[in-house]
């Protein structure tokens, strides 16, 4: 009798490890497929914004240069390039700072399932 209890015992320990294992690694699979599907859906949108207002940028230039007096467009061309270099420079930091932030959530989320696991594992 006292054999059978501990074997049902030990059998339903295991079966608590082995869903609470599955269970970490269903969650970190799901956070890294939404931080991935996130960065990716930031990034289009960014480069599609960017692209945007660079043809927006590059209209109104072209609408407005034959109106300009000939001294003043070295002027214009000047800014509107360093406008779009200082737009661009944001653009590629602020993409850097979420991609950074992401992969550190994801890797903080990461250690902390296969923490919690080996607890488990070491627990039972």
């Amino acid at each position: 009798m006292v054999v059978v209890v501990v074997v049902i015992v030990i059998v339903v320990v295991i079966i608590f490890v082995v869903v609470v294992v599955l269970a970490e690694v269903v969650v970190v699979v799901v956070v890294v497929v939404v931080v991935v599907v996130v960065v990716v859906v930031f990034v289009v949108v960014v480069v599609v914004v960017v692209v945007k207002l660079v043809f927006v940028l590059v209209f109104v230039v072209v609408a407005c240069v034959e109106r300009i007096p000939r001294r003043c467009r070295s002027d214009l061309i000047i800014t509107i390039i360093v406008v779009v270099i200082i737009i661009t420079i944001v653009v590629v930091v602020v993409v850097l700072v979420v991609v950074v932030v992401v992969v550190v959530v994801v890797v903080v989320v990461v250690v902390v399932a296969v923490l919690l696991i080996i607890l488990l594992l070491l627990l039972s």
